[in-house]
């Protein structure tokens, strides 16, 4: 249990802001298999939130850049990368990162929700939505994903002029990602999707509709 333990012990101590400490005892948990990826996940979690200038930021893109080229299926220094360019607004740096994630693994959850999320940043709805849909496709148990998919319909419902039936199927289109996300989520401790699911009740139920009136209460 010497991984576990020490895995713990880091938690412990990062959360006693001594960071040197939880970085020791990390190293030793990721020699332990079965608490490695999770160890080697809190390090860059741990190294991102304790940047403090922007020479420290370039010294650890550079050093996870290496990290990753030599284990490009690293899905924490993947993330943590993406995060990275994305916090310097590397667009970018974090379009070239998931593509090429993308191209060689074509069923990457991770990368697909990433290009949807800088796509919708992008007010890109097209593509976005279809980006989403394949990382719901792949794996539909994050809310997060769910929720920006149905926004992202949502959005593209309302630029709908003059087919009010199309407009209609989309935002019913949209209720059931959103439904998903808030049968996953029902506190919204993760994602926010009761105002874009209000939306679609409003739209297909009307103001009035029970369905309408509890979102309503919600929202207040």
């Amino acid at each position: 249990f010497l991984g576990q333990v020490a895995y713990f012990t880091a938690l412990y101590a990062n959360q006693n802001k001594q960071v040197d400490r939880a970085l020791k005892y990390l190293d030793i948990a990721m020699k332990d298999p079965e608490q490695a990826k999770e160890a080697q996940a809190q390090k860059f979690a741990i190294g991102q939130a304790n940047l403090k200038t922007k020479a420290d930021t370039t010294k650890f893109i550079s050093e996870l850049k290496e990290f990753y080229a030599a284990n490009p299926d690293n899905e924490a220094a993947f993330g943590t990368l993406c995060n990275l360019y994305a916090g310097q607004n590397d667009n970018e740096a974090v379009k070239a990162l998931v593509g090429e994630k993308i191209q060689r693994d074509p069923n990457n959850h991770t990368a697909w929700a990433l290009k949807g999320q800088y796509e919708m940043n992008a007010q890109d709805y097209d593509n976005a939505i279809e980006s989403f849909k394949k990382a719901c496709e792949i794996d539909d148990t994050n809310p997060v994903v769910l929720t920006y998919l149905g926004f992202c319909m949502n959005n593209k419902a309302a630029g709908i002029e003059g087919d009010i039936p199309q407009q209609k199927a989309l935002y019913k289109e949209s209720m059931k990602y959103l439904e998903r996300a808030k049968e996953i989520d029902p506190d919204r401790m993760k994602a926010n999707w009761a105002y874009p699911l209000y939306q679609c009740y409003y739209i297909n139920y009307s103001a009035n509709d029970p369905r309408t009136k509890e979102l309503e209460e919600i929202l207040k």
